[in-house]
């Protein structure tokens, strides 16, 4: 392996690809997310009743440390260019009468309106919206109950009879970093590992190398193997930032997951390779390798459940190796699993060293006439 890890470092793609670039790509997505926590998310108000009851539901959106009232607008419409714009991220309207319907107890409306592409936003900003608007609900009641002459336990009884209070059980934060971080780590870290498979096999066509003197299958894990162990690296290096370094929670054993995350760095090096291997041209299998790994942070499972996708996103879901990574990483993060528990992932990641075969066959077909040449061209 010594010639591979000579070439990998004079190759300035691939040396790049090992080395500084998923060093960066960790920075970035660390530093993106490093608040942890969204706060102050512009809101848009249209105040139709203009009454008391408005302006203390404004000043509690505007006070809510997920929310501020950026703008006040005279109407929906003028509200509705804002959003559309992207100089809000929602726009609420308080209706008319709305302290006239509310002491009369006929429940007034308010409305919301949100872009659902951003799936976290929205979420956090309806999250702030119920709270806001349920303290307020809360407050009103118990004024109502005791304007009819009830003491304050009797009229807090009336006014919210039943409290909820919901806790994260391995978030108790809630940090949104915490929660897409170990998410999109792996992600980006399959691209990178796939693209480890591709560049390996493609350096060697183009400095006219032949690996097949002493068989194919011994020439393609010499040539595999040093990838595989810088993706086990990375990969090991993203864990320890998190479960270590971030003090996310870690219930299981750290075995295991370096055994996962060795077989998944194999796995990554392996469909790379196999997309190199079948097609022989680095352009269309870089292509491939995009359009085949760009969908794995939505289709793990992490921000949209596994049991809501269609057969075909469950399908692909299955051909992706980080997606049964994630599975694992998960069980022993969160769960705390034993081994055994964890052997359904094993066996589906080793499920992806089957594609070698084609490679190997591909080579074998071709041994013959490829030129004897073990030192790159000048």
């Amino acid at each position: 392996m010594g010639r591979e890890w000579r070439l990998l470092w004079q190759d300035p793609f691939g040396r790049a690809l090992a080395s500084w670039l998923p060093l960066l790509l960790m920075g970035i997505l660390c530093w993106v997310f490093s608040a942890g926590l969204a706060r102050d998310l512009k809101i848009g108000l249209v105040d139709l009743d203009q009454s008391l009851l408005s302006r203390e539901l404004a000043f509690s959106l505007d006070a809510s440390a997920g929310l501020k009232v950026a703008q006040q607008f005279d109407s929906i419409d003028a509200g509705a260019r804002a959003l559309r714009g992207g100089d809000i991220y929602a726009l609420v309207v308080l209706p008319s009468h709305l302290e006239r319907d509310a002491r009369q107890g006929t429940q007034p409306q308010v409305t919301v309106f949100n872009n659902g592409q951003f799936i976290l936003i929205a979420k956090l900003i309806n999250s702030a919206l119920a709270q806001v608007v349920g303290t307020l609900n809360g407050q009103v009641g118990v004024l109502s109950a005791m304007a009819g002459g009830k003491a304050l336990p009797g009229a807090l009884g009336q006014a919210v009879p039943i409290a909820s209070q919901v806790t994260a059980l391995y978030n108790i934060n809630s940090s949104y970093a915490q929660f897409l971080l170990s998410a999109l780590l792996p992600a980006v870290w399959q691209i990178l590992v796939v693209l480890y498979g591709i560049n390996a096999l493609a350096r060697t066509d183009r400095l006219g190398l032949d690996w097949t003197t002493k068989g194919v299958w011994f020439g393609l894990w010499r040539t595999l193997l040093p990838h595989v162990l810088i993706g086990w690296g990375w990969g090991l290096g993203w864990s320890l930032l998190l479960f270590k370094g971030f003090g996310y929670p870690m219930q299981g054993s750290w075995l295991v997951l370096t055994m996962g995350l060795g077989l998944a760095s194999a796995a990554c090096v392996s469909m790379g390779a196999f997309f190199y291997g079948i097609i022989r041209d680095p352009a269309r299998a870089l292509s491939l390798a995009g359009a085949y790994t760009a969908p794995g942070f939505a289709f793990m499972g992490i921000t949209f459940p596994v049991s809501a996708m269609g057969d075909f996103a469950q399908f692909w879901r299955s051909l992706l190796p980080i997606s049964h990574y994630v599975e694992l990483q998960i069980g022993q993060t969160n769960y705390g699993q034993p081994l055994a528990a964890a052997l359904p992932q094993f066996g589906a990641l080793l499920l992806f060293l089957l594609p070698l075969l084609l490679v190997v066959r591909r080579y074998q077909a071709q041994a013959s006439a490829a030129p004897v040449n073990e030192e790159p061209r000048p």
